[in-house]
């Protein structure tokens, strides 16, 4: 194999090892849930922090030099406190259905940031 052709091979490999560790990631994170609100709250996040980190390395690979350096600060900015956020309203949930015995009343329906009930 020539360089160009293993740079290739270790490229499309790498990226499959990322997206199947990030569908692996994503998958423990849903299943861990304490409960359906909490489940449907992290399968929202999910889709935001895929759509989100998809959108990034599509420019990642659009933009060109040295535009997409400027990329690297909002993102981490942004995703650091998307990941914030997540773990706050996730902490949220736990806690207001584990005070009401897991949401069996009403007050359990309690928005938390980014949950649309």
């Amino acid at each position: 194999m020539d360089g160009a052709t293993l740079g290739l091979v270790g490229g499309l490999l790498g990226g499959a090892i990322g997206v199947a560790g990030g569908i692996f990631g994503t998958w423990c994170s849903v299943r861990a849930a304490q409960s359906d609100r909490e489940r449907r709250y992290l399968v929202r996040w999910a889709v935001y922090f895929w759509v989100g980190i998809s959108v990034f390395l599509a420019l990642l690979f659009l933009l060109p030099e040295p535009y997409r350096w400027f990329l690297w600060l909002p993102y981490a900015l942004a995703l650091g406190w998307a990941v914030h956020r997540c773990n706050v309203g996730q902490m949220k949930i736990r806690e207001t259905e584990a005070r009401n015995g897991n949401g069996g009343t009403p007050e359990a329906e309690v928005s938390v940031a980014g949950e649309h009930s």
